[in-house]
């Protein structure tokens, strides 16, 4: 014969269970890590474009505006590991074998923390992979090259 389950005990389950699941969600639980939004950034992709047509430099950050806060983005291209791209990132931000699109991809941080992914179709600004880019960055238009990225910190 089964004992009947103590209110207490069910208490302690459901308890243990809704910390399992918040700890997972942070990404705090082996083998389980948080996502981050991947998305285009209108403004971003505006600002590229106009350097390309008039040549005059443009803020990363003023293009962003307020879509999101950031204070470094690193840059990616196709056929970058996704290991390195989640770890370096510190969440999953490519889920396949490797970064596979037609697109550079810019991982924005927060704080130390990514917090999204902004792919940019724009081969030319994928000079900048392995370089972390600060605040002050700007897209500036180089006569070889297209538009490019500058760090006047860097």
């Amino acid at each position: 014969m089964r004992r009947p389950t103590s209110r207490r005990a069910l208490g302690i389950s459901a308890a243990a269970a809704g910390l399992g699941l918040v700890l997972g969600g942070c990404g705090l639980l082996p083998g389980r890590r948080r996502e981050i939004e991947v998305a285009a950034s209108s403004g971003l992709t505006d600002a590229v474009i106009a350097v390309g047509e008039d040549h005059e430099p443009r803020d990363v950050a003023t293009a962003i505006g307020d879509e999101f806060d950031w204070d470094r983005f690193t840059v990616y291209t196709i056929g970058t590991p996704a290991t390195t791209i989640n770890e370096e990132s510190g969440v999953v931000v490519e889920t396949g074998e490797r970064y596979s699109t037609q697109e550079v991809l810019y991982v924005f941080h927060q704080d130390g923390e990514a917090v999204r992914g902004v792919p940019l179709p724009f081969e030319n600004l994928a000079h900048g992979a392995g370089t972390w880019w600060g605040p002050r960055t700007q897209l500036v238009w180089d006569e070889e090259r297209g538009t490019r990225l500058e760090d006047p910190d860097a």
